[in-house]
């Protein structure tokens, strides 16, 4: 019985050490490779000199350049982010990281953007977003407690839970550096698209096609990234990002934009002093400035930059100086 005993020990023993070295190879070889990674290290380097954060989904990512917009501007934004992310990245960027500089954060206001389709998104990545989302209280909030602290397990095995990074790795994915991987995901001219008005309404369909179009866990998180912000004495800057007229005229068929915006500034954004910059229809007929029905191709993303940096300037005295620290 102590033979077993003792073996069992061992074994269990032999299994932690695996664990751990497995994690620990994971976490410093593969996790550090990947574009989150880059940009939280890139982040605590220069952090102290950052005034404007530029956060949210791909919209943010792809459309706004800060090589363009100043000096002191970092794009902090990731694609396919939720506001319930946001908020806990934004949390502990304010709590726990040199900040002192910051006056203004940007954030995407879109039709997208208080979807269910991604409001909840919790799943993707658990060993990364660990040491951000508060599992226990997000699930209280949503009423998922059991399913969050399961994933926030999951999030304990990295090797398994980031398998597909892993793989993207081995095959040298990673290698490139961030900004090659956005301007390589943006090159592409919408105007060239054989079935526009098809494409957009795809696209749409992921969006909308089933899904609450004001869920209440984006609204809820979104409402606190303003008081958070509003507590920081930051400025808020939040844009309607441009999208193709074919895009527009699909996603109006899942959501009537007037009422929409309405609601929002009822529920939350009339509380607040933020500032609006709408560019939904700025590019309509301009296909060309766009790589597929709802984001930007480089030049669009020039363009695009250069006007809110403009608007920005002259609503806030920034973005003078045209060099920056983020990517």
């Amino acid at each position: 019985m102590k033979k077993i005993f003792r073996d069992g020990l061992f074994f269990c023993a032999g299994l932690l050490v695996i664990h751990f070295a497995l994690g620990f190879i994971f976490n410093n070889v593969i996790l550090s490779q990947t574009g989150l990674a880059k940009k939280d290290k890139n982040l605590r380097l220069h952090n102290h000199l950052v005034d404007t954060l530029v956060l949210g989904d791909s919209h943010s990512l792809n459309n706004i350049a800060p090589t363009l917009l100043s000096d002191s501007t970092f794009n902090l934004a990731v694609g396919g982010l939720s506001y319930m992310q946001t908020y806990y990245r934004l949390k502990h960027y304010l709590e726990n990281e040199d900040n002192g500089s910051l006056q203004v954060i940007i954030l995407p206001y879109d039709l997208h953007s208080f979807s269910s389709n991604r409001a909840n998104n919790i799943v993707e990545r658990p060993y990364y977003w660990k040491k951000y989302i508060d599992y226990v209280e997000y699930g209280l909030q949503t009423n998922t407690l059991l399913r969050a602290i399961q994933i926030r397990i999951v999030g304990e095995i990295p090797y398994l839970s980031g398998f597909t990074d892993t793989v993207r790795f081995l095959k040298a994915n990673y290698q490139r550096q961030v900004n090659e991987d956005i301007l390589s995901s943006i090159r592409g001219d919408f105007s060239k698209s054989k079935n526009p008005e098809a494409q957009a309404a795809a696209r749409a369909k992921e969006h909308f096609g089933g899904h609450d179009v004001l869920d209440s866990t984006a609204i809820y998180y979104f409402d606190r990234i303003m008081s958070i912000a509003t507590t920081a004495n930051l400025q808020v800057v939040l844009i309607k990002h441009p999208v193709s007229h074919e895009y527009y005229v699909a996603a109006s068929r899942f959501v009537n934009t007037g009422e929409f915006y309405d609601r929002l500034a009822t529920l939350t954004t009339s509380k607040y002093d933020v500032i609006v910059l709408d560019h939904q229809k700025t590019y309509f007929d301009q296909n060309d400035l766009f790589v597929n029905s709802d984001h930007l191709n480089v030049e669009g993303r020039r363009r695009f930059t250069y006007t809110i940096r403009d608007e920005l300037s002259n609503k806030l005295g920034l973005f003078i100086d045209r060099w920056s620290i983020g990517y």
